[in-house]
């Protein structure tokens, strides 16, 4: 009994996940959480920053984007993943042109859209964009290695 034990304990340590989690409660509204960069790929002025949203499905606080840009973007510059997941729960609020938004993964700061993947190597930073005149925002945002 004791090493089948053992074994379904060494089979569920092998699959561990290494995760991180980011709420933005711990970030005060109108300020983009620590370690966190904003920019735009194209033109625009994107807003991002941190603001109050009483129905977060974790807390008080998500991470918006209330600018324009032709592809705003936020990353976690201290994360670096070269395989793993990325989550993150949105909801897009308004936008005339586009109510859009997703995960990045393996960023590398570069504009690469038009070249093959090969081309991104190693890890890179972790975070969320949108599209357009898209107001959105962000909650639970997870990465991880498994």
């Amino acid at each position: 009994m004791k090493s089948v034990v053992f074994a379904i304990f060494a089979c569920a340590t092998a699959f561990a996940v290494q995760a991180e989690t980011e709420n933005f409660d711990s970030t005060s509204p109108g300020a983009l959480p620590q370690g966190w960069e904003a920019g735009v790929t194209g033109s625009g002025n994107p807003r991002w920053a941190v603001g109050a949203d009483p129905t977060a499905p974790s807390g008080k606080n998500v991470l918006q984007q209330t600018g324009r840009g032709t592809f705003p973007w936020c990353v976690k510059k201290n994360a670096s993943l070269a395989a793993g997941f990325v989550e993150v729960k949105f909801k897009p609020l308004s936008g005339k042109e586009d109510q859009a938004g997703g995960v990045l993964w393996r960023w590398d700061g570069k504009h690469h859209i038009d070249l093959d993947d090969t081309h991104i190597a190693g890890p890179g930073a972790v975070g969320v964009w949108t599209k357009a005149d898209s107001v959105t925002s962000f909650d639970d945002f997870s990465y991880g290695t498994l």
